[in-house]
């Protein structure tokens, strides 16, 4: 009976070693895949933040130009006073920081011709010995300052060239700065068939600033924004290599590490315009690069490996478990980091924009460098615009993080329709009075009750309305029906007789962060974007139909009983 006893042992021995060598085979080759997976996600994760980068710098490079210079036109450039151009200034000083001077100038048949350079009273240029507590905030006005009379002159002998735009760089004041000019020319030509300037606009960007702050602080920004952990280090270099701005800092160029790098041209202008008024190699071009830290991801990788290794020699099905939820949690967090990039990275600007001007003219109030009433009213207006602008974005923004939050958002109840819109039309009733807007509500008695969360329902008629008021400008009339519509729904039409929609941008007006050529400045592009998953997740329909010229009108369509 000893024998099978023996053969009994020997191949329980066999199988343990075999299990042994499987179990160590398969450590060994789980440990060099986690670590050829660190490196690669470490180097996705660069390649990634270096397109956040390069899309950054070149959106806020050119916004000055494509934002400020370009919609100004005959019409818009008015010298006699300055105070529109001024006030327009105002607001690119606080969305862009590297302007330090706007300036404008425009032809006369008759009569002295001016220059009028609009500098920021926060950052005064060099050459500006003025008083800046004697101009108005934010913009210290100039008429015909003597110091860069040259840059004047240099824009007036390149206009000869009959082109739209220009850059050059000039010194003045032992300061080299960066200039683009906008021309603005006259209907049609002389006898010659040349073009006749009527004005020109541009800016000018201190060089020796750019390089100090403006890439520190936006390199920062962005980091914020891709959701950096610390493994990856953010670089600016200069056409040489040296090292402009790092986040975090690094101690000397040589510890930079392995980089992912573009270059790029240092210009604030658009890089699509960029061959008309500039050689290649007129241009100087840096650098922007990313690099993972030393030490860091891949270290923390090969020290999990190791343990993972060890524990599967221990159990097998524990570790193979442990990795396939790690590789579905590596994956869950860079779909989860790529979408907060994309969404942070589109509101910063909405945000950050009213909140500047908001700071700027606060100041200006507080140390009461105006004494005029009625001046002070239009800041208090603007003001006040700039809040209720603000009010309506984070209104938007707390809703898309209540309808994201959780699988059951909502609490659903029987809700009168005709409640629900006259408690909307109340809320607008100041400012629809205030805009002299005719309303016409028509909701038949007897309607049916729908079944909603009142709240997500009731901030979904609001952006509609609040939507028909900012795009009725000329022809300020709102119409809200109610209706059964069939198949047990209840339909809700909001109608306005304002700019309307182009036809091709109608089928992207409910994507998030959408804005038209005909939208403004005013608004975030959430509104509708957050309107159609409310209703969708209602169980209900939302359309639009839209004439440019003649008005939009807005579909709901809720389910009388309980949502799908």
């Amino acid at each position: 009976m000893r024998v099978p006893r023996i053969d009994a042992v020997a191949l329980w021995l066999i199988c343990l070693g075999l299990a042994t060598a499987a179990l160590v085979a398969l450590g060994y080759y789980a440990t060099r895949e986690w670590q050829r997976m660190a490196r690669r996600s470490s180097d996705q994760r660069a390649s990634e933040m270096l397109t956040l980068v390069a899309t950054a710098l070149d959106r806020d490079m050119k916004g000055a130009q494509v934002s400020v210079l370009v919609p100004l036109n005959q019409q818009t450039l008015k010298l006699d006073p300055p105070y529109d151009l001024a006030e327009r200034f105002a607001r690119a000083f606080a969305r862009f920081p590297y302007p330090e001077s706007f300036f404008a100038w425009r032809g006369s048949d008759s009569g002295p011709q001016a220059a009028y350079f609009f500098n920021r009273s926060d950052r005064a240029p060099r050459w500006d010995t003025s008083d800046s507590t004697a101009n108005p905030y934010p913009v210290a006005i100039l008429r015909d300052p003597p110091a860069p009379q040259a840059l004047i002159a240099e824009a007036l002998h390149r206009a000869e060239r009959g082109a739209r735009f220009e850059l050059f760089e000039i010194s003045i004041a032992d300061r080299l700065y960066q200039v683009v000019v906008h021309y603005i020319y006259r209907g049609q030509g002389d006898e010659r068939g040349a073009p006749q300037l009527f004005g020109l606009v541009g800016f000018t960007v201190d060089l020796d600033w750019v390089r100090r702050e403006y890439f520190r602080e936006l390199i920062r920004q962005v980091s914020r924004v891709g959701g950096s952990d610390g493994s990856l280090r953010l670089c600016i270099m200069d056409e040489a290599g040296a090292l402009v701005a790092s986040t975090p800092p690094a101690p000397a160029p040589q510890d930079l590490g392995s980089l992912h790098a573009r270059t790029f041209p240092l210009v604030f202008f658009d890089r699509t315009l960029l061959s008309s008024v500039a050689a290649p190699g007129q241009v100087h071009q840096w650098k922007a690069a990313v690099s993972a830290i030393p030490d860091s991801t891949v270290r923390a990788a090969v020290v999990s490996g190791t343990r993972s290794f060890a524990l599967m020699s221990l159990a097998a099905v524990v570790t193979a478990t442990a990795l396939i939820l790690t590789v579905r949690a590596t994956r869950e967090a860079s779909r989860l980091a790529a979408m907060k990039s994309d969404f942070v990275s589109s509101v910063t600007h909405e945000l950050k924009t009213p909140l500047a001007l908001i700071r700027l003219v606060s100041e200006t109030l507080e140390q009461r460098r105006y004494r005029s009433p009625e001046v002070i009213g239009d800041y208090a207006r603007l003001l006040a615009h700039e809040a209720k602008n603000l009010t309506r974005l984070i209104d938007n923004l707390l809703m898309v993080a209540r309808v994201s939050d959780g699988p059951d958002p909502y609490t659903f109840q029987s809700v009168d329709i005709a409640d629900l819109l006259e408690e909307t039309l109340d809320r607008f009733h100041a400012r629809l009075n205030e805009q002299r807007f005719e309303v016409r509500l028509d909701v038949p008695h007897g309607l049916p009750a729908v079944r909603i969360d009142r709240a997500a329902i009731l901030h979904v008629v609001e952006n509609l309305l609040d939507n028909a008021i900012k795009y009725s400008k000329e022809r300020r009339e709102i119409s809200i029906r109610a209706a059964e519509a069939g198949k047990g729904r209840v339909r809700i039409e909001v109608a306005d007789r304002g700019r309307g929609i182009p036809p091709d941008e109608l089928p992207h007006v409910f994507e998030k962060f959408y804005r038209g050529r005909l939208a403004g400045p005013e608004g975030s592009g959430l509104g509708l974007a957050i309107a159609k998953r409310i209703i969708d997740e209602h169980g209900g329909a939302i359309g639009i139909h839209s004439e440019v010229g003649q008005g939009t009108t807005v579909t709901l369509e809720l389910p009388i009983g309980s949502p799908v």
